[in-house]
């Protein structure tokens, strides 16, 4: 029983000590496999994320610098320094190509490797916009290549350097999970480690010691790593350093110290918010507070101030290190010096923003604005050049534009304007003309400058073009007026003339008339002569007229019954080949101006007249009445009327028209068309007087072949309307004292004479100072003083004041063929009883002279 006892305490024993080597061996195979896991992640921490984690910064930097070497190709103006800096370009390439082949090798994941396919992709593409970069500098286009290094290259590299750092951060997060496993490894270890204590001693002496062996390897290998990655941290020409959340420098490497001139043990355990300058501190505050565990990276380009007390601008890419509940633990920066990046990026703003601001400027400006060169082939044109010739810019670039706008009688003149250019007289300025595309002519004021190379060739033109079409219409207008009114004073001494001579005419045969028996064979005579006289006296009144200065018969009238009576009356008179129809709008039925009836029937009957001869007595004739509102533009500017309601009374044919150029002289006096027995030219001309006296206006539009428009503007009024008085034909006689004044010996006998003849008794002067001083003699017996007011020495109206000094109550009646000073208005004012327009026919005379004596009488 022992032996079996024994026996089943050492079959026990041996199974108990077979159980515990197999618990050892089964607890050793795991802690040595644990081992053999920890020893593999930290080779691969140390061997594989650090080192996609360096050269993703590597290629970094490698990109930076060729990104500013490609702006150095755009930027140099030699041949050489672009030939360089573009093999700076290609060497930096390959140092790019050989961190990604780097990172290639030893990244780790699928989502890495695809990060990595994803960078090469895109520095693929910017090898495609470097050589058009490059090709477009070699051809001088600097603007285009320039615009695309700062524009679409500049946002390629941000891609590049954003790829770069997403590797970097995929790199450190692997490392951060292997490090997390490493953790967990050990942990399990520690526990493997205290079984087999528990276990045995000796076992457990085993393992230990076979454990801190490992272990020991195992530190060697991290301190190798880190000292390894010190190296590579230390020997970065970027700045370097890490603080905490509340921003507690922990570490910095060397070029910090040296870049900000302070030792590192006075770095460390200081913040860094004072570096930055006081502008950017609230930028990089919020930018670094938008980390998280989901963000953990941020790039932030902010100025700082060196050492040297030199502002620099750096792009700091600040990445985060989180526990894993997502706390910010600390905070590692890498920054790069882009001070020199910036100072080209601002060269080449400030540039392309100037050369944009001068484009914005030209291409909006009112101005016309055109350049180009010596051979007539146009670089460029702005807006308002094109709309001011009808044509587009590709048009004008597809042809010579000097011979397809200027006029060929402009030509040798231009030519020999731009031929005095020099580089010391580089603009000219002269007045010229376009061909519109649809063939008509645009007057022009040229402004032309030239730039010129350093042999004083002249390069380019550039032209500043101003339509001048208004201003040429505008002096037209004024020349036009300024003519009118030379004319006009040219008629009105024509009229104190004829006015004088008529007088002695018609003086004479009334005179000879009352002088004979009434039966008479004289008689019809000399009623024909007063017939004549009258004809002449109306030619006379219608230059009168014309210089706007005649009296008229104003009164208010309906338009519409005036143009009626009118048309009924050219309607037995036209030929029947013309058709007469007058179209007057409903809501003119009681239109009223202020008018004299006979000068509106003579302003219709002259225009009708000039229709029918322009349609060669056939075709269409209209007369339109409507009422329409002028505003200040639509006055022409010979016109001095004001702005208001108007009635708009258009005459309208179908006749031959007339060309541009006649319509600047129908309104001449004696110009005209017709034959030499057909008229004498006064018919438009007194139609704008007749316009003008009414407070209105014309306007005329003429097409050759298609017929001529008049629009005749009159200004409406409010009133009642006015018969016409009937025509008195009695002599009223007298017996009273008169004063007879004219300086022409005729005029002042014949006026005695008529006088006389009804039973006046008349002394007659012809000098006014002698006929004061009769006058100052005799004042009390002097009953009505009629004078002249064209005299020497003492004009009418200021005689009149002389004779009133002398006695205040003296009756007045001034007389005029013609004056521009003194009008029936004035000479009331002047206290004058009467005012008369020659020649004096009887009648009127002695009518007039009984009022004024029976006036005063009843005083």
């Amino acid at each position: 029983m022992r032996g079996t006892k024994q026996g089943n305490q050492d079959l026990g024993l041996r199974i108990g000590f077979a159980t515990l080597i197999v618990i050892f061996v089964v607890f050793g195979i795991f802690a040595l496999n644990e081992m053999q896991t920890v020893a593999d992640l930290n080779r691969t921490i140390y061997d594989h994320p650090l080192v996609v984690s360096n050269a993703a910064n590597q290629a970094n930097t490698a990109i930076a610098k060729m990104h500013r070497n490609m702006k150095d190709v755009v930027l140099f103006k030699s041949s050489s320094r672009v030939q360089k800096s573009i093999k700076a370009v290609d060497e930096e390439e390959k140092e790019v190509y050989r961190q990604l082949n780097t990172i290639r090798d030893n990244i780790l994941g699928e989502k890495g490797k695809a990060l990595e396919k994803e960078a090469r992709l895109l520095f693929d593409d910017w090898r495609v916009i470097r050589s058009e970069v490059i090709d477009l500098t070699n051809s001088h286009q600097r603007d285009i290549a320039a615009n695309i290094t700062i524009g679409k290259g500049a946002s390629h590299v941000v891609l590049l350097e954003e790829k770069m750092n997403g590797l970097t951060n995929y790199a450190r997060k692997k490392a951060s999970i292997f490090a997390e496993d490493t953790q967990r490894a050990q942990s399990r270890l520690k526990v493997t480690s205290i079984f087999f204590l528990a276990g045995g001693v000796l076992s457990s002496l085993l393992i230990a010691v076979l454990t801190l062996k490992k272990n020991e390897s195992i530190n060697k290998i991290l301190l190798a790593s880190e000292a390894r990655y010190r190296s590579l941290i230390e020997n970065q020409t970027d700045l370097v350093c890490r603080f905490t959340s509340d921003g507690q420098f922990t570490y910095v490497n060397d070029v910090y110290c040296t870049f900000f001139g302070v030792p590192e043990k006075e770095i460390i355990g200081s913040k860094w918010q004072p570096l930055p300058v006081d502008e950017d501190i609230d930028i990089v505050k919020e930018k670094l507070s938008t980390l998280s565990f989901n963000n953990p990276t941020v790039n932030i380009e902010n100025r700082v101030r060196s050492g040297k007390g030199e502002i620099h601008w750096i792009l700091f890419s600040n990445n985060g290190i989180f526990d894993s509940q997502g706390n910010l633990l600390e905070i590692q920066s890498i920054g790069r010096d882009i001070t020199e990046r910036k100072k080209i990026e601002e060269q080449l703003k400030s540039t392309t923003e100037r050369e944009k601001e001068i484009a914005d400027i030209v291409r909006n400006a009112p101005v016309a604005i055109a350049y180009g060169y010596t051979d007539g082939k146009l670089t460029n044109c702005n807006e308002a050049f094109c709309n001011l010739v009808g044509y587009s810019l590709s048009e004008l670039k597809e042809v010579n534009w000097n011979e397809v706008l200027t006029p060929p009688k402009w030509r040798a003149s231009e030519w020999e304007k731009l031929e005095q250019l020099s580089p010391t007289h580089r603009s000219v300025h002269y007045e010229k003309e376009y061909l519109h595309k649809d063939g008509s002519i645009i007057p022009i004021d040229l402004t032309v400058s030239t730039n010129f190379d350093s042999a004083g060739n002249i390069i380019n033109f550039v032209g500043f073009i101003v339509d001048i079409s208004e201003r040429k219409e505008f002096e037209t207008q004024l020349r036009q007026k300024h003519k009118m009114e030379a004319v006009g004073y040219m008629a009105g001494g024509m009229a104190h003339n004829f006015n004088n001579n008529l007088s002695i005419i018609l003086g004479n045969v009334e005179l000879s008339q009352l002088k004979q028996a009434p039966n008479s064979e004289v008689i019809p005579l000399l009623e024909n002569a007063k017939i004549a006289v009258r004809r002449s006296r109306d030619l006379v009144q219608k230059i009168i007229t014309y210089s706007r200065k005649g009296i008229q018969r104003k009164t208010s009238i309906r338009l519409p019954e005036i143009i009626s009576e009118t048309v009924t009356l050219l309607q037995s008179t036209l030929p029947s080949t013309v058709s007469l129809e007058q179209i007057i709008s409903p809501a003119c039925d009681s239109v009223v101006v202020n008018a004299d009836a006979s000068q509106i029937q003579e302003v219709l009957v002259n225009l009708c007249n000039n229709a029918v001869h322009a349609m060669d007595e056939k075709g269409k004739l209209k007369i339109f009445l409507k009422t329409v509102e002028l505003n200040k533009e639509d006055i022409p500017a010979q016109y001095e009327q004001a702005p208001g309601r108007y009635a708009k009374l258009s005459v309208q044919d179908t006749g031959s028209g007339m060309p541009a150029e006649m319509l600047d002289k129908i309104f001449d006096p004696f110009y005209t068309t017709k034959e030499e027995y057909e008229g004498a030219g006064m018919g438009l001309a007194t139609v704008e007087g007749i316009v003008v006296q009414h407070g209105g206006l014309i306007k005329v539009n003429s097409i050759p072949k298609q017929g001529t428009v008049f629009d005749l503007y009159f200004p409406l009024v409010d009133g009642e309307i006015t018969e016409p008085a009937p025509t008195n034909t009695e002599l009223p006689r007298g017996t009273e004292q008169i004063l007879f004044i004219d300086d022409d010996e005729m005029l002042a006998s014949l006026g005695g004479q008529l006088l006389t003849q009804i039973g006046y008794q008349v002394s007659v002067m012809t000098d006014s100072i002698e006929a004061l001083k009769l006058f100052t003699a005799n004042a009390d017996s002097i009953d009505l003083v009629i004078t002249d007011q064209t005299m020497p020495d003492l004009c009418g109206k200021d005689l009149i004041q002389e004779l009133k000094k002398v006695r205040h109550d003296i009756p007045t009646i001034l007389c005029t063929g013609f004056s521009s000073k003194i009008d029936e208005d004035t000479a009331k004012e002047l206290d004058i009883n009467a005012f008369m327009m020659k020649p004096l026919d009887l009648p009127k005379l002695s009518q007039i002279v009984r009022r004024v004596l029976d006036e005063e009488k009843n005083g």
